[in-house]
């Protein structure tokens, strides 16, 4: 605090206050989880590095813009890019972009053994997957 107010205090006395901006005044850790087989079921939790507790987000997939202290989670998320503004209480904001991936089906391995005669019924197939 008393950083930025030298830094306007010394742009005041030198006569150039126009506008002031603090660059890099917040930053967050971002962490989600996957959505599963096209589900709204993702996660993010933001939690702010520097900056002045405390914390604000914005309106963000129908949760009212509110108050939070060390980290924020929001659940229910469908894949996608979103985008969502944080601010800190000395009004520093950023702007946080993060992702949302789908956690697709992936087969493993698969398993055929054909029938041993022509209209036999005795052939298999057997087939693993992960994820979803």
């Amino acid at each position: 605090m008393f950083q930025k107010f030298l830094s306007i205090f010394l742009l005041a006395l030198l006569g150039n206050v126009v506008a002031y901006a603090q660059a890099d005044c917040l930053d967050a850790d971002i962490s989600t989880t996957e959505a599963t087989c096209g589900l709204a079921n993702g996660t993010v939790t933001i939690t702010p590095t520097s900056g002045i507790s405390p914390y604000f987000h914005e309106e963000f997939g129908g949760v009212p813009a509110a108050q939070f202290g060390n980290s924020v989670t929001f659940t229910d998320l469908a894949a996608g890019t979103y985008q969502l503004l944080i601010n800190d209480s000395d009004n520093c904001g950023l702007d946080i972009f993060f992702q949302i991936e789908e956690d697709l089906i992936q087969v493993v391995s698969t398993i055929v053994q054909d029938v041993s005669c022509f209209g036999s019924s005795d052939g298999a197939a057997s087939i693993d997957v992960i994820g979803g």
